[in-house]
């Protein structure tokens, strides 16, 4: 997956949190990085 297609999972992501809990995307922004580097961390 690209950047720019991770990018925009993260920014999903984000969003989802943020719906879910009734808060602003700024506010979802820790967990929702979480999330994503649970789900699409690298192993280099």
């Amino acid at each position: 997956m690209g950047i720019l297609e991770l990018a925009s999972k993260l920014s999903e992501i984000v969003y989802l949190v943020a719906e879910e809990k009734g808060i602003t995307k700024e506010e979802a922004w820790d967990e929702g990085v979480e999330i994503f580097k649970n789900e699409y961390e690298y192993n280099d």
